[in-house]
């Protein structure tokens, strides 16, 4: 996906989730257009529209610093219930506040840099089962099976580093307190939640799938700044 063209709605996120976690980081109008693969700049100013006009945040042009700087956000900035837009726009709107709020309220299960060493031990780990597979006479190898045991132990221990959380569960806690009586508009089945769970995985530099082989959720951010 790096060099395609992103999906609106997944710029959006990307966009959101960039400026909701810049920190002292400032991003520029170039920054964001860069990262969302966007040349256009009317296309990111839209992007924007569409981000504060759900309710996620209220991202405002700073001419003198040439950079986007988050402001409060006003109740007349909010689209989201506005009988005057359309049913798509408003269904949109909906879905971008929805995902977007999970991105800014769930803690990721583990940072970039244990999930690094968990891919390199399981790497290690599994080239090394492949060769006894296919050769398993190597088995009886004392020195291979002690960097076995190694490689193993090292790999199992990699595994603590994510943390087992229940996304399921966490997923509607969090949509209930965003939505609390507003039934109609939180998701109305289990497939919704898989849908949003896949989006956010679609999203540049974030991860967000079911690990079977360790049964744990991996929710993590792989950018960096650097």
């Amino acid at each position: 996906m790096k060099n395609e063209k992103l999906p609106k709605i997944t710029r959006q996120l990307l966009i959101f989730f960039l400026l909701y976690s810049q920190g002292d980081y400032v991003y520029t109008p170039k920054d964001l257009m860069r990262e969302a693969k966007t040349g256009s700049i009317r296309t990111l100013e839209r992007d924007i529209c569409d981000i504060r006009e759900s309710g996620l945040l209220n991202a405002v042009y700073d001419y003198q610093k040439v950079s986007y700087a988050l402001k409060a956000r006003k109740e007349k900035d909010t689209a989201v219930s506005d009988k005057k837009i359309s049913k798509s726009r408003q269904n949109h709107l909906i879905r971008l506040k929805r995902i977007g709020t999970l991105l800014s309220a769930m803690p990721e299960t583990v940072d970039k840099f244990e999930y690094d060493m968990y891919l390199e031990a399981l790497k290690d780990y599994t080239e090394l089962l492949e060769q006894i597979k296919k050769n398993p006479s190597l088995k009886r190898d004392p020195d291979i099976s002690e960097e076995l045991d190694e490689r193993q132990n090292y790999y199992l221990a990699a595994t603590g580093y994510i943390e087992k959380r229940d996304l399921k569960a966490e997923y509607y806690e969090i949509l209930s307190s965003l939505y609390g009586e507003k039934i109609s508009e939180t998701p109305a089945n289990e497939r919704t939640r898989q849908r949003d769970f896949a989006e956010i995985n679609n999203i540049p530099w974030i991860l967000l799938y079911y690990d079977k082989k360790i049964r744990k959720y991996i929710y993590c951010c792989t950018y960096s700044l650097e």
